[in-house]
């Protein structure tokens, strides 16, 4: 069983230059049971998850410059999960825990367009902290754990062989610096000896689509992706799914190829694609 809820609420105001301000405010709540591993059922552990998202966007034309666009998002995230296992239903004993995440930053993205070259570049800053709580621990105020991280990227999407081959192609660099004020290890020991960490991901990525023919074109893809684990994943506990400090970044090669048939009208049928 569970109960969610959701509310929305936006506001966009226009500059006369055609700039636009908008602010944004989300919130969830989840508040649900969690079943049983396997043959063991639970019917009283619960989990209970609050989010909240806040940001303000400008997007528009700066320095009065016509071919030039650029967004600024400044936004904070407020999450909290509360999971409540007193019975031992589930995990290694009892559980009651509620851990908080803080997360806020300053993303950038500008466009030019220079000839036939459209080129991209984001500069993105940010910040977590996690906090955790475990109400049956001795010391119920878990070492809290940090994050700062950094992101560059640069793209450029062009045409060739009179816009028959479209080209795009993107570097991004991400650099994460962790630092846990300590970590819990089984049964619930706290080792509270800080710990810091540097991480660097390089993603790099391409796009291709050539027109072979007025309506059939070949679409591909490749790149390389990878991803840092969240304070969830590394510290969390959601019954079933308990965290792990020691996790690596996912890494990986992602690759694609397709065709693309598209035509305006086929009998009664139209916009064929």
């Amino acid at each position: 069983a569970f109960n969610s809820g959701e509310i929305l609420g936006k506001l966009r105001y226009s500059f006369a230059n055609g700039a636009t301000l908008t602010g944004v405010e989300e919130a969830y709540l989840n508040d649900q049971g969690v079943p049983g591993i396997g043959a063991f059922q639970s019917d009283d552990a619960s989990l209970r998850e609050l989010r909240s998202l806040t940001y303000l966007r400008l997007e528009g034309h700066p320095f009065g410059k016509p071919n030039v666009d650029a967004a600024t998002t400044a936004y904070y995230v407020y999450e909290r999960e509360a999971f409540r296992d007193v019975k031992g239903q589930i995990g290694l004993g009892s559980v009651s825990t509620r851990n908080q995440t803080d997360s806020g930053g300053l993303d950038n993205q500008v466009v030019t367009r220079v000839g036939a070259h459209e080129i991209e570049g984001r500069l993105d800053v940010g910040g977590q902290v996690f906090l955790p709580f475990d109400a049956l621990a001795p010391n119920p105020n878990g070492p809290n754990q940090s994050r700062v991280s950094l992101d560059v990227a640069v793209g450029d999407t062009f045409s060739l062989l009179n816009d028959r081959l479209l080209i795009q192609h993107s570097m991004r660099y991400e650099h994460l610096h962790d630092h846990f004020g300590g970590t819990i290890g089984a049964g619930g020991l706290v080792d509270d000896h800080p710990q810091g960490s540097d991480i660097d991901l390089f993603t790099p990525r391409l796009g291709l689509r050539f027109e072979w023919l007025p309506q059939l074109a070949l679409r591909g893809n490749a790149g390389r992706y990878a991803r840092a684990p969240t304070f969830n994943e590394l510290f969390g506990d959601r019954g079933s799914v308990i965290g792990n400090p020691n996790l690596k970044p996912e890494k990986g090669v992602n690759a694609d190829m397709g065709v693309v048939f598209t035509r305006a009208a086929i009998g009664p049928i139209t916009n064929l694609r």
